[in-house]
């Protein structure tokens, strides 16, 4: 941050101490501030509340100030000059006087709704726009366009009580330790074996206020979703179950990607169907979605089976628009390969706007889902984010979460640590297929007992609640 630190002292404002606290937060409204007497920390003052928000990083600016963004047309956007750079904006003039649609959204951040979710910030003191990318463009303009400003005059300014605290923040907390629940956000069900209702009682018995259902990818012998209680256990007991959409659009994408053909009647089919369902309202999302879904052969399937649907095709480019038009997720299982974490990015960068969730964080057939991989992807992609599924047998696997003495490794708990705002329970248990399914879930509160309590309930359940938008 010392960099920041001398960026933000040539720019440093020249804001009296005097300043009444509702004159300087209008003054700064819009702006990136850094506090020039700490260690460079970043705010943003959101003009919508007046309020400011910390700024962790690059990623976390980048997906805050996406959280955010306001809407806008291609033709509105149009009538705002844009800039290339950090540097070209430092060095143009303002239009702020002669541009009233510029003036009016100054400060702002606005998602080009008829393209991909593309973002773009309106630097308040020129009225022109720069398109923020990704992590790294948001952390540039931070950098360069962020104003120095005094803790004293910082203080004037009210911090929003959601945002993250800063690193030099000296209020004592309390401990939080994890009181035995939370929430699950990966699980399969099949009631026809086991009934809602004593399916609800093993989760009352583990702690699981609330589950994530979904169907899973094809495998030999499709069954509709149904068979998966979908979506009627989330209608019967809503306080308890969440649906994804896994239904027939899904088997067509399944088979569109495996066969690879399909007709333009075929694709009209498909996007109708997702834009029913979520039009319904009796889904939060789509999953589980195999972007490459490999089981090996075993006791309980014979047989072998693997369906990839790449990351690229574009009808799952389709499948994440509808996703983001309607503020909802898309669970995929892949196993990661250079071919399958290529095709991941693609549909990452497709719309930033869509939530990804890819599935069963310490486990993995390929072994190259690592802590470092993770990390990697979710530096570069804030719209990632990730589920954990604890088993056994990728004990001696690098992609395993604990160590040989079975505690969580340094390499997991940075990630964690860095990304707490991404990571959720997902335990991928299968009631009602095998008898001791529930006894799994022990390992994961063993998992969630051993975490800091910074990080805690938002891995714990705060995630799932703001991802899947529970009352």
């Amino acid at each position: 941050m010392k960099k920041v630190l001398l960026f933000a002292i040539i720019g440093i404002l020249g804001i009296t101490l005097f300043a009444s606290a509702a004159t300087l937060t209008q003054r700064l409204s819009g702006y990136i501030l850094l506090q020039v007497q700490a260690n460079g920390e970043a705010w943003y003052v959101n003009p919508t509340d007046s309020m400011r928000y910390y700024m962790k990083d690059g990623a976390v600016a980048y997906q805050m100030m996406r959280d955010f963004g306001l809407g806008i047309t291609d033709a509105d956007l149009a009538k705002i000059p844009a800039v290339s750079s950090t540097s070209a904006m430092n060095a143009s003039a303002s239009i702020c006087s002669i541009n009233t649609t510029a003036n009016r959204l100054k400060g702002k951040i606005l998602i080009q709704v008829q393209q991909h979710g593309e973002a773009w910030y309106i630097y308040p003191k020129t009225c022109r726009s720069i398109y923020m990318k990704d992590g790294q463009a948001a952390y540039e303009i931070m950098r360069f366009l962020g104003l120095g400003i005094t803790n004293n005059d910082l203080t004037l300014i009210p911090v929003n009580q959601n945002s993250g605290t800063t690193p030099t923040a000296s209020t004592p907390t309390t401990a939080i330790k994890f009181e035995g629940r939370y929430i699950d956000v990966h699980l399969h069900i099949t009631p026809i074996a086991m009934s809602l209702a004593d399916i609800i009682k093993n989760m009352d018995a583990q702690g699981m206020d609330m589950a994530v259902i979904m169907k899973p990818p094809a495998s030999i012998i499709d069954t509709p979703q149904s068979t998966s209680g979908i979506p009627d256990a989330a209608v019967q007991y809503p306080d308890r179950f969440i649906a994804l959409y896994g239904g027939e659009a899904v088997t067509m994408l399944e088979k569109a990607a495996t066969s690879g053909s399909y007709t333009k009647a075929d694709e009209e089919k498909y996007t109708s169907l997702l834009e029913t369902e979520m039009k319904s309202g009796q889904y939060k999302g789509f999953g589980e979605i195999g972007l490459r879904h490999f089981v090996p052969a075993g006791d309980k399937n014979p047989t072998a089976y693997d369906l990839t649907i790449p990351g690229d095709h574009p009808w799952m480019f389709i499948m994440s628009d509808i996703a983001a038009k309607y503020d909802v997720p898309i669970d995929i299982h892949m196993e990661a390969t250079d071919e399958t974490v290529k095709g991941l990015e693609s549909l990452l960068d497709h719309n930033k706007n869509t939530k990804i969730i890819w599935d069963h964080a310490s486990w993995s057939n390929t072994d190259q889902a690592t802590p470092a991989l993770i990390s990697q992807l979710m530096t570069k992609h804030p719209n990632l984010y990730s589920s954990i599924k604890i088993r056994s047998e990728n004990s001696t696997s690098a992609v395993y979460i604990y160590d040989n003495k079975g505690q969580i490794t340094s390499e997991w708990l940075t990630l964690l640590k860095k990304y707490s705002d991404r990571f959720m329970i997902g335990s991928d248990i299968k009631p009602g297929r095998n008898a001791d399914e529930f006894l799994i879930i022990k390992t994961h509160r063993n998992f969630l007992e051993q975490l800091p309590s910074e990080i805690l309930k938002p891995i714990e359940r705060d995630n799932a609640i703001k991802l899947f938008k529970i009352n």
